[in-house]
């Protein structure tokens, strides 16, 4: 999860996963279905915990409904 803040430059940022969630991914997600030919689904990864520790990204064509 660390890496993937980094990433997006939002490390010191969205402390909780839940905001993290709501505000980046499935934001994200809309946006992405909305305005490209693709888009993505993703699976939250818990090791030894509820803590979601990483995430599955999985990337689709976006066919038009």
């Amino acid at each position: 999860m660390q890496e993937l803040k980094e990433i997006l430059g939002v490390e010191n940022n969205y402390s909780k996963y839940s905001n993290f969630k709501t505000k980046i991914l499935l934001k994200s997600q809309k946006d992405l279905e909305m305005f490209t030919d693709i888009r993505f689904t993703f699976k939250e990864i818990s090791e030894n915990s509820r803590r979601v520790e990483k995430i599955q990204f999985f990337i689709h064509p976006n066919t038009p409904q």
